[in-house]
């Protein structure tokens, strides 16, 4: 009985310290929903594996990275940028991108830009040839605009509070496709954070609503409909939320972390359930 008793100890033991832990950081971080799409994800794939997440400040960023070289985690507002001085090196689209929201060994990556564009075949969105505007200059607007120009849209305008970050993203798109300010967009992306839980009160300038044959899309997940949607939904315009990119980003990071390739063995729609029962 003694030595069976052990048996189990030791078991449980080795299962344990053999679990791969990883997070998310940024701050704020009350508001993800990461831990719980994760949770569902490990197990549809039977992965033994927990995932967290961190506040972390930026004047703690450095010392966070630097304690985990060896880790993976995701990184969120406001250190996609910032992360960078602290990582030892960057895929292809994080260093033209300028942002990471997925960490390997102390390697940067980027698979939010692909997320966006996962969200926008799912949900039947062609975006080519078209005119569009993104509320935002920061990191995802970064991921959003190099989205678009793969995806051979027709202009991006940039539109944002802070003049010398739009002129900064505005100079990076302009040396790849058109930009130009027009009342008349065909997809108009929200990718700040205003109106995101618990500031829902909170919307970008109404002013792009023109027609009910535009696409607004709020990269915000929580609340599911933001004031921003809401107001475009009054007019008959099509809405997404981001959701789905947050799940097609979070597949993706996996993806890297795990070495191999997840899309097709995950229950895409178990996994939106799982966080649309935690959105207020």
């Amino acid at each position: 009985m003694y030595c069976s008793f052990i048996s189990r100890v030791l078991y449980y033991y080795k299962k344990d310290s053999s679990m791969k832990i990883r997070s998310v950081i940024g701050d704020p971080i009350a508001h993800s929903l990461s831990d719980v799409l994760h949770k569902e994800l490990y197990s549809q794939l039977d992965i033994q594996a927990k995932y967290s997440k961190k506040h972390i400040k930026e004047i703690d960023l450095e010392s966070f990275a630097l304690k985990n070289k060896a880790h993976e985690y995701n990184v969120t507002i406001p250190h996609k940028e910032k992360i960078i001085q602290s990582l030892d090196a960057l895929d292809s689209s994080a260093l033209s991108v300028g942002a990471v929201n997925c960490v390997k060994d102390n390697k940067g990556y980027n698979t939010d830009w692909k997320g966006f564009v996962l969200s926008l075949k799912k949900n039947n969105i062609d975006v080519s040839q078209k005119k569009c505007a993104i509320i935002g200059a920061g990191a995802t607007a970064k991921s959003i605009a190099y989205a678009l120009i793969e995806l051979r849209c027709k202009s991006i305008s940039i539109y944002n509070r802070t003049h010398e970050n739009r002129i900064s993203l505005e100079n990076w798109i302009r040396s790849k496709i058109k930009t130009y300010n027009t009342k008349n967009y065909d997809i108009i992306i929200n990718s700040t954070s205003l109106g995101m839980w618990p500031n829902i009160l909170e919307s970008p300038m109404i002013r792009f609503i023109t027609s009910k044959d535009q696409i607004f899309y709020d990269v915000i997940y929580n609340p599911i409909k933001t004031k921003f949607l809401k107001e475009a939904q009054e007019i008959g315009a099509k809405t997404l939320n981001g959701i789905d990119m947050l799940i097609y980003q979070a597949i993706l990071s996996n993806e890297i972390w795990l070495g191999k390739k997840l899309l097709h063995q995950i229950n895409f729609n178990d996994i939106k359930k799982s966080i649309m029962e935690k959105i207020c």
